[in-house]
């Protein structure tokens, strides 16, 4: 009552709420009643969302509300974005927008692109909106949150001075002041109405430590016992590789199992086909990654699995899909006994559970900031031409997802899938194995392309393999943006040696794939097969370069007195104290930041250590968070250090240990070499 009373008085809103509790109707029935209420042609309102699934499932409950009041003749809902191409149904669209109200459901990537090319669809569908809703406003993080605030930052330039804004999310502490910063709105314009109500759910939540078996293992002997008794599952893999390797080993040892894979790159007909039969009841498990954290309908779960994730809240968006009946449930969440945040927080699970979830947006990232420059100028140009055809691939090239292209992979020449840049880059090298939909592949060759790559694959029978690169990185410019001095306190003293400094600024790296290692992906790649690309005539190396935000942490004298010169391109060569202190201060960054595996990489050289944003564009804000936070992200080092029981012999090739010195990012020692 309260969110419709707001909304209908005109007001900004954000609506925070538990899944599950009635958001959606809470901001769409005072959208309907200002419809009725000042009737006017055209499209009325925005509905944006992070996935596009996610719009096509709200839309179709939407239009499920207005039939049952009986306004199908009055008020239409259209889902339009990138996964609907049909031209027929997009001119539909605009038709129907003369002769009725129309609500669209979206996300800013398609508006984006429409934006910057400055057509039909931007200035007949978007342009004069009276309200636009964010919907899953709590997705909007990282580099992903920062693009939209600047997509919507142009778009304002264009729009009505009066449009209102609403927002909606399910788990979000600072929900008013995210929105505020996200539209450049005074605080003090905004309501926040929060729901104090849930529907109850009888689930019982596990935090497992595995100590026989790996992480992925114990995740699948847990879907097999589920299975056994007949449970309906949603297991949730932090990797596109470990969704596709969990699904084929159940389905292995598990007979009669219906699994199937949910996951991105995979084409959107495959994932709404698994949706439909998760729905249905057509499949015993789902095996996914944060594809379904939100809140598409996928019918009925009764358990849902899931790998342990540094953030908190993404688990609670996971184990939002189970029990919804209010059927007894269970929410599972498996830890990695090689992973030190994973034994950090199972020391103190309640500073795990007590996350808050505060989501900032970066207003002045560098990187971003001349991506959408470039696009305002496209922009200009386009507005004065009706020949739009010239700048698709402009368009194309401002992804908003923190991407800076997709490989395109083809067999027969047939797209068969995607992957994004750089992680594309790494894991569609010549002669790589790619497993897609539980079926399995080799590549044949990739090429470059302006927006990314094209990489043709053919059918393999190495059903169970995997590769890992073999990648020398050089740095190659580097460029500070802030310093601070910090003071290292060896037994309560200060030296001249432990007097250091720490700096934010943007890297450019320049990286090479040489080779691979190939091996079974059920056993540890130290059993892998290394394959030198210079031993192959066939090989050809795979190069590329990108720019990264970045902390750059200037090693105090005491600690690189000792140290060989690291030439940048052999992790073999480094110092083993050196090598174990890049590991630990990555380890600790993950949980200061609440990072996963992949989206922070170290470099060393010359007595500097780099951590830094390890995504397209290199922008996550990790590195911010990092330098921002230093003086913590240091105490979290003592803690990974002291409070672990592992055995930590005097040797320079003691291989490590799996609670405070390994990284679940790949290791080109492979955690070998450690001190």
């Amino acid at each position: 009552n309260e969110s419709i009373r707001t909304i209908l008085s005109g007001k900004n809103v954000i609506i925070s709420a538990p899944t599950g509790s009635g958001k959606t109707e809470a901001f769409v029935i005072p959208i309907i009643q200002k419809i009725l209420k000042n009737y006017s042609k055209g499209v009325f309102a925005l509905l944006t969302y992070p996935l596009r699934a996610l719009a096509d499932d709200q839309a179709s409950k939407i239009n499920d509300l207005i039939e049952k009041c009986g306004l199908q003749d009055h008020i239409s809902i259209f889902t339009i974005h990138g996964g609907t191409s049909d031209q027929e149904y997009r001119k539909k669209i605009i038709e129907k927008s003369k002769d009725k109200c129309v609500l669209l459901a979206t996300n800013f990537d398609f508006i984006n692109w429409h934006l910057t090319i400055q057509d039909k669809i931007w200035k007949q569908l978007f342009k004069d909106v009276k309200i636009i809703v964010m919907d899953e406003a709590h997705s909007y993080s990282s580099f992903h949150g920062s693009n939209v605030y600047q997509t919507i930052k142009r778009m304002k330039k264009y729009m009505r001075r009066d449009i209102q804004f609403i927002g909606s999310s399910a788990t979000l502490d600072n929900a008013k002041e995210f929105f505020s910063e996200m539209f450049d709105l005074p605080i003090d314009s905004i309501e926040y109405i929060k729901s104090l109500h849930s529907k109850k759910r009888d689930m019982h939540r596990l935090f497992i430590m595995p100590r026989k078996f790996g992480q992925r293992t114990t995740m699948e002997k847990l879907a097999a016992v589920c299975f056994r008794n007949r449970k309906t599952q949603l297991v949730f893999s932090n990797t596109h590789n470990d969704t596709e390797f969990l699904a084929t080993n159940v389905e292995d040892d598990n007979k009669n199992v219906k699994i199937e894979v949910h996951r991105g790159g995979l084409k959107s007909s495959i994932r709404k086909e698994h949706e439909t039969m998760m729905k249905f009841g057509e499949l015993d498990i789902l095996s996914c990654t944060p594809t379904l954290e939100l809140g598409i309908d996928i019918g009925h779960v009764d358990v849902a699995i899931s790998a342990f994730k540094n953030e908190y809240d993404s688990f609670i968006q996971r184990i939002g899909r189970a029990g919804r009946k209010g059927q007894k449930s269970y929410a599972i969440c498996v830890f990695d006994p090689e992973d030190a945040s994973c034994h950090y927080y199972s020391r103190n699970i309640d500073k795990y559970i007590g996350q808050k979830h505060d989501i900032e947006i970066s207003k002045d990232n560098k990187i971003i900031s001349e991506r959408h420059a470039k696009a305002e100028q496209i922009e200009e140009k386009a507005a004065q031409t009706s020949e739009k055809k010239q700048f698709w691939e402009d368009a194309s090239s401002i992804n908003l997802r923190g991407t800076s292209g997709e490989v395109i992979i083809s067999q027969n020449n047939k797209q068969l899938g995607t992957r994004d840049v750089p992680v594309g880059y790494y894991q569609l090298h010549q002669k790589s194995i790619y497993h897609y939909n539980k079926r399995v592949y080799e590549v044949d060759s990739i090429i470059k392309t302006k927006n990314g790559a094209r990489a043709f694959v053919n059918p393999s029978n190495e059903k169970y393999k995997r590769t890992q690169p073999m990648v020398l990185q050089k740095l190659t410019n580097e460029e500070e943006i802030n310093r601070k001095i910090i003071l290292w306190k060896t037994n309560g003293q200060v030296n001249d040696d432990d007097i250091f400094s720490v700096r934010y600024g943007m890297i450019e790296i320049d990286r090479t794939v040489i080779g691979y290692y190939k091996g079974d992906f059920n056993k540890p790649i130290e059993t892998f097969e290394a394959f030198k690309g210079e031993d192959d005539p066939s090989w050809k190396n795979f190069n590329w370069k990108s720019r990264h935000m970045a902390v750059g942490i200037e090693l105090p004298g005491s600690f690189i007195s000792n140290q060989s010169q690291h030439d940048g391109n052999n992790q073999n060569k480094m110092d083993p104290s050196i090598h174990t202190v890049i590991h630990v201060l990555v380890n600790a960054a993950k949980i200061i930041t609440k990072a996963e595996s992949m989206d922070i990489e170290a470099y060393n050289e010359g007595g500097m250590i780099y951590l830094y944003d390890n995504t397209a564009e290199g922008v996550n804000g990790c590195s911010k968070m990092i330098y921002d936070n230093f003086e913590e992200v240091l105490e979290i080092c003592r803690d990974l250090l002291t409070k672990c029981d592992c055995d930590k012999p005097n040797d320079a090739d003691w291989g490590g240990c799996p609670k405070c010195t390994y990284i679940t990012g790949f290791c080109e020692t492979k955690n070998k070499q450690l001190s």
